[in-house]
């Protein structure tokens, strides 16, 4: 189950509601690989492969946007961890912050400049 994440600025009043985690569906390889724009990662299609999919939080340098950004992780003898992930904004910029826990962390508001608080609202399937 994922999980929905409120930020919001309390000095511009700028908010945005952000569906991160995993779902039921995000287990197939075919629905994962139409969140890649750009190409999913082959090892989603490999059968004896054991993978993971997951929304992180991600943060444009260049206009401070947050969005989500699919990840998808991949366990070789069960401890080296390659992670694939699309992190390109709406800009264009490739120069994203993708966070592990987003809760410990100091996001700008692409509003006004001032820092986000982040507070965790709701869960989703």
């Amino acid at each position: 189950m994922g999980y929905v994440l409120k930020v919001s600025c309390n000095s511009c009043g700028s908010e945005k509601a952000i569906s991160l985690g995993n779902g039921i569906k995000d287990f197939n390889g075919n629905v994962v690989a139409q969140y890649f724009k750009e190409g999913a990662p082959e090892v989603i299609f490999d059968q004896d492969v054991m993978w993971f999919f997951n929304w992180k939080l991600g943060h444009c340098k260049e206009c401070n946007n947050i969005f989500r950004v699919p990840t998808v992780t991949h366990f070789e003898d069960n401890k080296v961890r390659i992670e694939f992930k699309e992190a390109v904004c709406e800009c264009g910029c490739r120069d994203i912050t993708v966070y592990e826990n987003e809760r410990e962390r100091n996001i700008s508001c692409n509003e006004c400049g001032n820092e986000y608080t982040v507070e965790e609202i709701g869960y989703w399937d």
